[in-house]
C-alpha cells in the first residue's frame, strides 16, 4: 500500500487507484497523491555472480596497474643509481699553467 506524508509529518496510506487525486490531511492541508516508485525485482543468482566477477576483474587490473608502477619506479631507481658517476670517477680539472695562454 503507497504512502506518502504531509508537510506536518503526518503519513496519508492510500490504495492505487487514488494516484493523482489530492487528498486532506488531518491538519487541513491539500496533499496529492503520488505514484508509488516501481517495485525492484531480486537480483537472480546470475546477475550477482557476473557483478562479483566484474568487481574481481576491476580488482586485479588495478593490483596490475599498481604493481606495474612500483616496479616501474624500482627500475627507473636502480638504474638512476647505477648511471651516477662517483667523486672518484669524475674527471678531474687540472688548474692552467703560467706558460698556457
Amino acid at each position: 500500500m503507497p504512502t506518502t506524508k504531509c508537510s506536518c509529518g503526518e503519513e496519508l496510506h492510500y490504495s492505487t487507484d487514488k494516484v493523482g487525486l489530492i487528498a486532506r490531511c488531518r491538519c487541513g492541508r491539500p496533499v496529492r497523491l503520488p505514484e508509488p516508485p516501481p517495485v525492484k525485482k531480486p537480483k537472480t543468482y546470475e546477475e550477482v555472480l557476473d557483478e562479483e566477477q566484474r568487481a574481481a576483474s576491476r580488482r586485479r587490473q588495478i593490483i596490475a596497474v599498481l604493481a606495474f608502477a612500483i616496479v616501474t619506479f624500482v627500475v627507473v631507481l636502480i638504474f638512476a643509481r647505477f648511471n651516477h658517476i662517483s667523486p672518484a670517477r669524475q674527471p678531474q680539472r687540472v688548474a692552467p699553467t703560467a706558460d698556457e695562454p
